[in-house]
């Protein structure tokens, strides 16, 4: 949508809708937390709302970042999330695993050995 009407000359009723849909949801979401809270866990609307209304808000300051003031090198070290998401999902397991394992190393050396300094 964005670059049809890019091409047709009318960017500004792009930024209008993009606006006016993250604000419509963002008020959706507060008009409807009297009925059943905010909650991620049971998904409530009002959450959706809030979450919608402020990816597509995010969403439009990332193009207006992109493509208008052309500042893609602001965006290069989430870059190999966009290009190899399997890495990503990797590196995080990695981390994780990395993480827990030391975490039970020391715990192991300190707690069943009784080692003052392990490192």
């Amino acid at each position: 949508m964005y670059t049809q009407l890019v091409k047709q000359g009318r960017e500004r009723m792009f930024w209008l809708i993009l606006f006016f849909s993250g604000i419509v949801f963002i008020i959706f979401s507060f008009i409807t937390r009297p009925y059943d809270g905010i909650s991620k866990i049971h998904a409530t609307p009002s959450w959706v709302g809030i979450c919608t209304g402020l990816s597509i808000l995010i969403f439009g300051i990332i193009i207006y970042l992109v493509d208008v003031k052309g500042k893609q090198s602001w965006f290069q070290i989430i870059r190999p999330a966009g290009t190899s998401t399997l890495t990503c999902y990797l590196y995080l397991i990695c981390c994780i695993q990395f993480t827990v394992l030391y975490i039970f190393n020391i715990f192991i050396l300190h707690v069943y050995f009784k080692v003052s300094n392990t490192l």
